[in-house]
């Protein structure tokens, strides 16, 4: 389980998880808003829980973000196989409002978009879909995909399983 504090902060029994701030269990976790609150779970069950951590921080906040699409694109990696997991990834995206992502495959890693701001087109295989805020999409391993602008900026989160090309 992985749970980003995106405002507020969070009691787990043990601290207080300000925001900004990536937590990472197996174990089990009980979270109370100690304020109001957002907050970002994932969830990824690895058949081999070699490399599973005990609860930890795995960040505390964003760092230097990776530049890619000529500055359009800030890639946030809070967890990756580089940080101890072995079974997944948590990226957090932000893009400009004329962002394209030309279509590409990330071979053997499904990956998991939770758009939180902006709008645009996503090009899933034959299938073009417009998302917007809210909307959660699946992109299974080796699939084809990629990303036409909309009108606004955007804001994702991204999960890989297992840790993805970031």
């Amino acid at each position: 389980v992985v749970a980003y504090v995106v405002s507020g902060r969070l009691l787990d029994g043990r601290a207080t998880r300000e925001a900004g701030t990536l937590l990472r269990t197996q174990d089990f976790i009980s979270l109370v808003a100690e304020e109001p609150s957002r907050v970002v779970v994932a969830v990824s069950s690895p058949e081999d829980r070699t490399g599973c951590v005990p609860t930890d921080d795995a960040v505390t906040r964003l760092g230097e973000p990776l530049i890619h699409a000529d500055g359009k694109l800030r890639v946030h990696i809070l967890l990756d196989a580089q940080s101890g997991p072995t079974f997944g990834s948590f990226v957090i995206l932000e893009g400009d409002a004329d962002l394209v992502v030309p279509e590409h495959v990330h071979e053997g890693s499904a990956e998991v978009l939770l758009i939180e701001e902006g709008d645009g087109t996503i090009l899933l295989g034959e299938e073009r879909r417009a998302v917007t805020a809210g909307e959660v999409i699946y992109i299974p391993a080796n699939t084809s995909h990629g990303y036409e602008p909309g009108s606004r900026p955007l804001r994702a989160y991204q999960v890989y399983a297992p840790p993805g090309p970031e």
